[in-house]
């Protein structure tokens, strides 16, 4: 589905993202072909939900993903340019680092922090451990 807003056509996919909307993505004429971009969506909504770039290494994910599939991070944005002959090979690859790079959601500190005490928990019980689950101490 297209939707057209000043320069910028909006393309709606089928795909769906983590909140069960459909993914969109937005193309506008460029030098020499279009200009193909999730608009910030994609790393904006990891950062909204806790999955923020605290280390070189959680900065990287996304940038090493994208280019992977021949997208560029710039700032937020995820973008590539296409040709007519390549514009859909283009938006899919576009479309799919979104999907994957949202899936680094994953990876946010509370779902890590809780996956570790998961763990730690079901280690502690197969070795008899005694211990008290979610102390706190202070001073």
């Amino acid at each position: 589905m297209l939707h057209k807003t000043g320069e910028w056509v909006k393309i709606t996919t089928p795909y769906l993202d983590r909140h069960g909307d459909c993914m969109q993505t937005y193309a506008k004429r460029a030098n020499v072909g279009l200009l193909l971009t999730d608009g910030r969506d994609t790393i904006t909504d990891l950062e909204q939900n806790g999955c923020r770039p605290e280390s070189h290494r959680r900065q990287e994910l996304p940038r090493m993903t994208a280019s992977g599939f021949g997208v560029q991070l710039k700032g937020k944005a995820l973008r590539m340019h296409a040709v007519a002959g390549n514009f859909a090979l283009r938006k899919h690859s576009l479309v799919q680092t979104m999907l994957i790079v949202s899936d680094l959601s994953h990876f946010a500190t509370p779902t890590v922090a809780s996956l570790f005490q998961e763990d730690v928990i079901k280690w502690l019980d197969s070795h008899g451990v005694c211990y008290i689950p979610k102390v706190a101490f202070s001073g």
